[in-house]
Parts: structure tokens; sequence; C-alpha cells
């Protein structure tokens, strides 16, 4: 509610009847409401939208990793020892990044 609402509430009481004030206060009321509901709906849809962007991130991230190993045929061959060791270097180049994200 803006300032001097109520200076024009008792402008129009004088010139009307009491009876107005009910639709004053009724007016600021719902104005409130809606105005409290429209912020509400507008936070909870940024947190529902920020929660979808970070899923498809690590959606993505998974992707490149399983890209990274099949565009390596030459680097590793079908011994799993090396497919092993690649997969564990990925995880802790990962991890490091995850380490430099969360200190920043």
């Amino acid at each position: 509610a803006g300032e001097g609402w109520n200076g024009v509430m008792y402008d129009v009481v004088g010139s009307t009847s009491p009876v107005s004030v009910l639709f004053f206060i009724s007016w600021l009321v719902v104005g409130q409401f809606t105005l409290l509901n429209l912020f509400v709906a507008v936070l909870l849809d940024n947190f529902n939208t920020w929660g979808e962007d970070d899923e498809d991130v690590d959606a993505d991230a998974d992707d490149e990793d399983e890209d990274i190993l099949s565009r390596m045929p030459a680097v590793l061959s079908p011994s799993s020892r090396r497919r092993k060791a690649a997969r564990a270097a990925l995880a802790a180049i990962e991890e490091g990044d995850a380490g430099h994200a969360s200190a920043g």
C-alpha cells in the first residue's frame, strides 16, 4: 500500500458513508495477498528452474565422460585395467574440479 492511502480513505468516508472503510480495508488485504502470492510464485519458479539446470549439467558431464572414453580406442585397449585407470583419472579430475568450485 502506498503512502497516504488512509487520507484518501478518510476523504471518501467524509463524502460518502462509513461503509466505504470496508472497501478500502478489503482492497488492501486482497492487494497485499496478491502481491505476496506473486512474489512467492516467482521465487518458486526460479528455484525449480535452477534445480533443472543443475540436473542438465550433471547429465551432460556424464555423457561427456563416456564420449571421451569411447573416442580413445587406441589408448584404451580392451584391457580392463587401462579402462579402470582412465575412469579413475576422470574421477580424480572431477573431484579436483569440485574441490576448486566449493573453495571459491
